[in-house]
């Protein structure tokens, strides 16, 4: 090969990564676009950014992706399971309003938005479902009740992510206005999992979002925003 295994795994964990955000298998082969416009694609890919290594051809890229494929373990958003102290649920009703922050989620991930579908309405419905079921065993006012807590579980690629934005949305419309995201010790993962955030909430019109984040000096939090517009 005229690249090195290092930039084949890179592009092999950018593959992964694509499908984990939704997109098909076939839409993965074919660079995001329609079979007429694939080698343009295919060629923007490489550069500036090198998602893939520019001495790969493109029939050597579509082995990489069946080969990524053939190893790759697919589950299901109904693999999700909660645990929860009481069943003292509230009962707050799934946003519809046409502008409201989960309505635009959804149209984003069902492609309504931006004309590429990222999951299947089965799974865009599982997620509905599961954050309408955790945002009514949260409360807002804890003062008699003491602290709500919980534990949501997923499998590897169950669409955890995808939950969790939706619950964001969700407590969003009925005033949650400060949430937290504890996502891991490994930084790498911790800025892939801000960005998706942001990328994907952004998107909302009914809502301003601030995104915080630690920066050099103690005790102070620098708001990443303004630089997403």
């Amino acid at each position: 090969m005229p690249y090195n295994e290092i930039q084949r795994k890179k592009t092999m964990r950018w593959i992964k990564e694509n499908r984990a955000d939704g997109f098909s298998w076939d839409e993965i082969r074919n660079c995001f676009v329609d079979s007429d416009s694939v080698m343009d694609a295919f060629s923007r890919l490489k550069i500036p950014k090198m998602k893939i290594p520019k001495e790969m051809t493109y029939d050597e890229y579509v082995a990489l992706v069946d080969e990524v494929h053939s190893e790759y373990i697919e589950y299901d958003t109904g693999n999700v399971n909660g645990i929860y102290a009481n069943d003292n649920q509230v009962e707050y009703l799934i946003p519809s309003g046409e502008f409201d922050a989960w309505v635009r989620y959804r149209k984003l991930l069902s492609g309504e938005l931006y004309g590429t579908s990222r999951m299947t309405n089965e799974s865009i419905s599982s997620i509905e479902e599961y954050s309408h079921w955790v945002l009514n065993r949260i409360r807002k006012e804890t003062l008699t009740t003491g602290p709500q807590k919980g534990l949501v579980m997923g499998s590897v690629q169950s669409g955890k992510t995808a939950n969790m934005i939706g619950l964001v949305t969700m407590a969003a419309h009925y005033d949650w206005n400060f949430i937290i995201i504890l996502s891991g010790t490994i930084d790498s993962l911790r800025i892939q999992n801000r960005n998706r955030f942001m990328k994907d909430l952004l998107d909302s019109q009914d809502v301003v979002w601030h995104f915080l984040e630690s920066s050099s000096q103690e005790n102070i939090l620098k708001d990443l925003s303004d630089s997403k517009g």
